[in-house]
Parts: structure tokens; C-alpha cells; sequence
């Protein structure tokens, strides 16, 4: 019983720590973005720091999809020690049944689209770090 507790709290532990970290990841990115864009003239500063975002944000995308490989670990060793002690199963996810789901919106999962958003703002990052690296060679080169 007291690994089921033990694994139950690693499960917590993970799902608190896979919330909050888009949240710090949005509010590092906007800070990039804004100092980048609004504070700072020179180009090479610029490509710099849209670089550290860049690598930053996929950073997090990784951690995040990381985190999430361990929670579904974590969840079926829950499953399975509920099942040689004929605990009642616990509701682990936000799926209940033998149900499908009925329209699109039942079957997205919060997590997945997190994941998304994380890559989409890294990719949308490394854009930015290109644009800004090429303005920079042209005005290098002028």
C-alpha cells in the first residue's frame, strides 16, 4: 500500500509540474519577444536573445512531453497495484466509460493541445530568429 501512496504522489508531483510549466514558458517567451522587439536596437542582441528563446521553449516542449511519458508509466503502475489489491480504480484521466465521444471537443485532451502550443511557439520562436538573423546580415552587409 504504501508504493501505491508513493506512485499516487509521483503522480501528483508530475501533473502539478506539467501545469505550470506552460504558463512560466509563455511568460519567459513574451518577456523575449517584448525585450527583444521593444528594448533593443541591435540586431545581433536581437538574434541572440530570440535564439535563447527559441532553444528555451523546445526545451520545455521536451520536458513537457517527458513528463507526460512518465505520468502514463506512473498511471499504470497505479492501475495494476489497484488490480492485485482489488482497490477500487481510481479516475486517473478525464475519459469515464465505455462511451465514445460524441463530438470533437470530448476527444481532445488539454495536454496534447499544451504540447502543440509549446512546439507551435518555438517553431514560431525560430522564425523570428531567422527573420531577425537575416535583417542583420543585410544590414551588416550595407
Amino acid at each position: 500500500m504504501r508504493q501505491y501512496h508513493e506512485c499516487a504522489e509521483q503522480y501528483r508531483l508530475h501533473n502539478r509540474q506539467f501545469w505550470q510549466m506552460p504558463s512560466v514558458s509563455m511568460l519567459i517567451i513574451s518577456a523575449i519577444v517584448g525585450v527583444s522587439y521593444g528594448y533593443i536596437t541591435d540586431f545581433l542582441a536581437r538574434v541572440f536573445l530570440l535564439l535563447i528563446g527559441t532553444c528555451t521553449a523546445f526545451a520545455v516542449g521536451i520536458a513537457m512531453l517527458k513528463l507526460r511519458f512518465f505520468q502514463y508509466g506512473i498511471t499504470l503502475t497505479l492501475e495494476k497495484i489497484e488490480a492485485e489489491l482489488n482497490l477500487e480504480n481510481i479516475q486517473w484521466g478525464t475519459y469515464i466509460g465505455p462511451n465514445k465521444p460524441r463530438n470533437w471537443l470530448e476527444r481532445r485532451r488539454a495536454y496534447n493541445c499544451f504540447i502543440f502550443v509549446q512546439f507551435l511557439m518555438s517553431a514560431l520562436l525560430a522564425i523570428l530568429f531567422i527573420l531577425s538573423l537575416v535583417t542583420a546580415l543585410q544590414a551588416y552587409w550595407n
